[in-house]
C-alpha cells in the first residue's frame, strides 16, 4: 500500500446474481460447477489482486444461507482461493441463518464470518458472543483467527502507524 491507502472489498460472496427470479436476498440454485466458474470468478482474481475483505451475501446457495455456510466461507473462499483477508457480514445478515437472531448468532462466526456487521444489534450480539466463547460453542481458535484476520488488514492500512491524540482526533472528526 502506498500513501494514498486504501482497503478494497469484494462482495457479495456467492451468487448473489444467481438467485431464482433474481429476488433480491435469494436462493440460487445452480450447479457447483457454475457457482464457481461464473459466480466465483471475480473472487480469483481480485483475491491475488490484493483485495482485503469480503463481503458474505444475504443470498442463499441450495437453500444454505451464505452467512452461515462454512464449506464456502471457509473451505472455498478462505481454503481453496487462500483468502488472508477478513469476511464481513452484510446489515445483520447473520440474523437470516437458521436458528439465529440478530443478537445471537454463533453459527455464522463458527461458518468463518469474521466481522459481523449488527448496526442496531452489536450490544446483544456482543454479550452472546462472549457468553458462546466462555461456554465453548465458539471455539478461542476460531475467535482469534478471526482476530488475527482483521489485525492484519488494518496494520497492513497503516491505521495503527499514527495514533491519534485526542485533539487531533477531535479536530478530524470536527468534534470540536
Amino acid at each position: 500500500m502506498g500513501d494514498g491507502k486504501v482497503i478494497s472489498s469484494a462482495k457479495h460472496f456467492l451468487a448473489d446474481g444467481a438467485t431464482v427470479n433474481g429476488v433480491d436476498q435469494g436462493d440460487a440454485i445452480i450447479s457447483e460447477k457454475e457457482l464457481s466458474k461464473v459466480h466465483a470468478a471475480g473472487y480469483y482474481s481480485s483475491i491475488p489482486a490484493g483485495v482485503q475483505t469480503v463481503m458474505a451475501s444475504f443470498s442463499s446457495w441450495k437453500g444454505r444461507k451464505l452467512h452461515g455456510d462454512k464449506e464456502l466461507l471457509t473451505d472455498v473462499l478462505k481454503g481453496k482461493m487462500g483468502f488472508n483477508g477478513f469476511i464481513v457480514g452484510d446489515w445483520n445478515g447473520h440474523g437470516q441463518v437458521p436458528g439465529c437472531i440478530n443478537t445471537d448468532c454463533p453459527q455464522s462466526l463458527n461458518a468463518g464470518l469474521d466481522m459481523y456487521m449488527a448496526p442496531d444489534s452489536w450490544k446483544g450480539l456482543y454479550e452472546s458472543t462472549l457468553q458462546h466463547v466462555k461456554d465453548g460453542t465458539i471455539p478461542m481458535e476460531r475467535l482469534n483467527d478471526a482476530v488475527r484476520r482483521i489485525l492484519r488488514v488494518k496494520i497492513a492500512s497503516g491505521i495503527f502507524e499514527k495514533a491519534y491524540q485526542v485533539q487531533e482526533l477531535m479536530q478530524v472528526m470536527k468534534l470540536n
